[in-house]
């Protein structure tokens, strides 16, 4: 199972990465003709001062008033680059058609659709476009340009598994030029996909013997070392990693997670050093090595980052509700309960943290305090359901049902399209053998969403309970399951 689960990260791992070739970044200098060359030449740069500010609608307009003055199919060409960098596919098409009208060879309209279609995963189309430039004799003039384009096209005929055409492609690349690590990039990807997974590692070794900067190959064979269970190689690559993407959070915690694992304490405190020394830099360290404690069970290694993060970052609720969080761990409840207590009600946090009083308070066995949590939490945010769904289910599970409906009448009152304030309506009524009550609550839901499975579900088990209405329950029952097939 775990051979597998790692091939599966391999090929998503490359999904991932595959699309870089053809992202739609470059263009060409646009040379203006010479009538009404002031003025046009004036709109054209101010439409690429609106692309450096991120101003797409601006830029857009400024070249066609560029156009309208001194039309050609350099600034026409400029625009359908500009609509391809924001995704406008079919603005960029459009004038694509109108350059290759007028120039049925431009061969910058065709690489820039064929780009296009790449990223839009059209491989009969996009194939025949890059086939077309790598023909054109300006390929050659420039080499860069050149290796890019061979590169797209061989992403875009790994994704379509045309696995034949790119090896044949990324031979001609070899003969080429055989000491581009690309080419043996490629080709280890090509056999991962193919389950070649020897063949894929020595070629992912050769691709960093060539250039051992070249990150995403060191993380491809993170994965074959795993799979062929190579601990010492897959250690040294993840330490490679790091070396060159210093701030790689993830990598890091694998490190430590590893070394810790191993006993190697000394080798794990150099990648928990760098995260805390540099809290103050990035407060995603914090959140990282702090969670990565309390993942491993370390509850006191944990509070003491988060207590660190806290006293740089007193206002932010995510550092103060782990904080809290590990307060608890480490057996200091009342200082837990205080430090949940600063959470901001407008914080996504809020909820959470009130839940987390609430539990901390039924440990200690003390009822009017949570309680007060409850009610302090519905009084700081009264638009928030979900305080009151828990506080209704706590009041529930303790026995107090009229407590618990109270709660629940008043809020279905302010949240009338709340499915599970009403679910939970139901089912106390269902358990007080309030039938007509509980149906009245499940076809509230029904009303608003017909498509609930949830209330389909609970009204037609409900009625085959009682031996009611027995056709109806089943057809109940049956389009639940239509809905959500695991809901039975």
């Amino acid at each position: 199972m775990k051979k597998r689960w790692l091939v599966l990260m391999l090929i998503f791992f490359f999904v991932g990465c595959g699309k870089e070739p053809t992202l739609i970044q470059d263009h060409q200098e646009v040379s203006i003709p010479q009538s009404e060359k002031s003025k046009a030449y004036y709109q054209y740069l101010l439409g690429e001062h609106a692309v450096l500010r991120g101003f797409y609608g601006d830029a857009i307009e400024y070249f066609n008033h560029a156009d309208k003055i001194a039309s050609s199919t350099a600034i026409e060409y400029r625009i359908a680059v500009e609509h391809a960098r924001h995704m406008r596919f079919r603005e960029s098409f459009d004038v694509i058609d109108r350059i290759l009208e007028k120039e049925p060879q431009h061969f910058y309209a065709k690489l820039l659709r064929a780009k296009i279609y790449a990223t839009e995963g059209n491989y009969i189309d996009s194939k025949q476009d890059f086939k077309d430039v790598l023909a054109d004799p300006q390929m050659e003039a420039d080499p860069q340009e050149k290796v890019r384009t061979q590169l797209s096209l061989v992403t875009l005929q790994i994704e379509a598994k045309d696995f034949v055409a790119a090896r044949k492609l990324l031979a001609k690349m070899e003969k080429e030029d055989p000491q581009n690590e690309l080419v043996y990039y490629y080709q280890a990807r090509i056999l991962t996909e193919q389950g070649r997974l020897q063949e894929a590692q020595r070629l992912f070794e050769k691709t960093v013997q060539i250039n051992d900067q070249f990150s995403l190959a060191h993380r491809a064979l993170v994965l074959m070392y795993e799979y062929h269970d190579q601990e010492a190689k897959k250690i040294a690559t993840l330490e490679k990693i790091v070396a060159l993407q210093p701030t790689d959070i993830q990598v890091r915690t694998q490190l430590i997670r590893i070394y810790i694992a191993k006993g190697q304490f000394k080798s794990a405190k150099k990648h928990e050093e760098y995260f805390a020394n540099r809290f103050e830099q990035n407060i995603n360290f914090c959140y990282e090595l702090g969670l990565f404690y309390i993942q491993q069970k370390m509850f006191a290694a944990g509070n003491q980052a988060f207590e660190s993060c806290a006293s740089i970052y007193p206002d932010n609720d995510q550092i103060l509700y782990y904080y809290a969080l590990s307060l608890f761990y480490t057996g200091k409840p009342q200082k837990s309960l205080e430090i949940f207590g600063l959470v901001k009600p407008e914080s996504e946090f809020f909820e959470k943290s009130i839940l987390a009083r609430a539990s901390i308070l039924s440990e200690l066995q003390t009822h009017a305090e949570i309680v007060s949590v409850f009610e302090q939490g519905m009084q700081k945010k009264p638009e928030s359901s979900e305080i009151r769904l828990h506080f209704a289910r706590y009041q529930f599970e303790q026995k107090h049902p009229l407590e618990a409906k109270k709660i629940l009448r008043k809020a279905t009152r302010k949240f009338e399209q709340d499915e599970p304030l009403l679910l939970l309506l139901a089912e106390i009524y269902e358990k007080e053998k309030a039938y007509v009550e509980m149906e009245e609550a499940l076809r509230k839901i029904l009303e608003f969403n017909p498509a609930s499975a949830s209330a389909l579900n609970f009204l037609g088990y409900s009625y085959a309970d009682q031996g009611v209405k027995l056709d109806e329950a089943e057809q109940l029952v049956v389009r639940a399951l239509e809905i959500k097939p695991t809901d039975g």
